[in-house]
């Protein structure tokens, strides 16, 4: 019933019928208020999805893989990628309730990357790359293209990239000091 008027958008139905629920129950189940708090962050209100996850919490719940993915996915929608970051290391390190890998889609990989690469931040790319491969268990070229392309773009280099690149089965290629990220290929 909930997951129906959040659907509808209403807001308030929800929240009675989720208080009703919540004063009831005798075991939180973390995923009842996700669905809550991702009507509330679809809805813009923040600081009401962030009441109600500390509020689930307090009560013995503990968020789970969707409930920091639906907070990702609001942080990257309002470019706030750090927090994106730290929400997708959080759904990582959790995991699926059936205990299987916790992976990011596509698309947030992508516009994490491209954030990263614009904004330079080789310690940053280097950082989400280790926590990729603690979910995926061979992280694409397309990521690795991402990552030397932030070095180019902050003009560094890094003598352990080679090295890197080998450990990830990738080949890239050197002019000087300078990474090409168009001469990397996938073997």
């Amino acid at each position: 019933m909930l997951l129906v008027l959040a659907n509808l958008k209403d807001l308030q139905a929800a929240e009675k019928c989720f208080s009703k629920w919540e004063s009831s129950c005798a075991t939180y189940d973390i995923r009842i208020a996700n669905a809550l708090m991702a009507a509330y962050l679809k809805d813009g209100s923040l600081q009401k999805a962030r009441e109600l996850r500390k509020r689930a919490c307090k009560r013995g719940a503990k968020p789970n893989a969707k409930t920091w993915e639906i907070f990702l996915e609001h942080y990257l929608k309002a470019g706030e990628v750090k927090l994106a970051v730290n929400g997708i290391e959080r759904a990582v390190a959790i995991g699926r309730g059936d205990g299987s890998k916790w992976v990011p889609s596509s698309e947030v990989v992508d516009a994490v990357m491209e954030h990263i690469e614009q904004s330079k931040d080789v310690d940053g790319a280097e950082a989400f790359v280790e926590t990729l491969k603690k979910a995926i268990d061979n992280v694409d070229a397309k990521v690795f293209e991402s990552l030397i392309r932030t070095y180019k773009a902050a003009e560094k280099t890094s003598p352990s990239m080679t090295r890197h690149l080998k450990m990830e089965n990738i080949e890239q290629a050197f002019i000087g000091q300078t990474v090409f990220p168009w001469a990397i290929i996938v073997r």
